[in-house]
């Protein structure tokens, strides 16, 4: 497994470190790209954290195939059994859930909530859309910057996406996506933020 520890504080990341394990097969390969997005989204959120879901949505983008394809199937069956989180509950969370279980379920609807939002939208819509629900809220910011009726619409359309995606096939552009918006973020900072 890995972390990320990072020292925030006046608009700057003071400090930088990712913990890895190495002594097992892979996890160099799968870890360090997730842990790393986690670094690079520091410093253009450096005055207002990014919100949970964005943060590790966009990191795992850039995760192994197999390990999306994972995620894909535990949304798949979260939603057969009607235990996703509402968008509004997954938006607003400032802490991952404390159930294993649940914590999945909270990963999963997070990279796809980004995968569907990278999809329909440029990636300067998504960062806006960040950046300004931490000023608006969501309901606002989902109009201002995705010309949707606030967060209802956007889990009725993100559903109907879900319904007609193919289960366990990643984008190949995955990657793409998550430079597109790390680059974004930096390039749409505000001065002094």
């Amino acid at each position: 497994m890995g972390n990320s520890n990072l020292e925030i504080g006046f608009g700057k990341v003071w400090n930088r470190r990712i913990h890895l394990r190495i002594d097992q097969p892979g996890y160099l390969e799968h870890v360090l790209p997730h842990e790393l997005t986690h670094v690079v989204l520091a410093d253009p959120f450096s005055s207002q954290q990014i919100p949970r879901w964005a943060d590790e949505g966009i990191a795992m983008l850039n995760e192994p195939p197999q390990r999306r394809k994972e995620l894909e199937q535990v949304l798949a069956k979260a939603r057969r059994t009607g235990s996703t989180l509402p968008l509004r509950e997954l938006l607003t969370a400032q802490n991952y859930p404390a159930d294993q279980g649940h914590a999945t379920i909270f990963f999963a609807q997070s990279v796809a909530l980004v995968d569907y939002l990278t999809s329909q939208h440029s990636a300067v819509e998504v960062i806006r859309l960040i950046e300004t629900a931490q000023r608006a809220g969501y309901d606002d910011a989902i109009r201002e910057t995705l010309s949707i009726d606030g967060i209802a619409a956007l889990e009725s359309q993100w559903n109907t996406w879900l319904a007609s995606t193919k289960p366990a096939k990643p984008r190949e552009d995955a990657g793409t996506a998550t430079t597109a918006l790390s680059r974004t973020s930096k390039e749409t900072r505000r001065p002094g933020g």
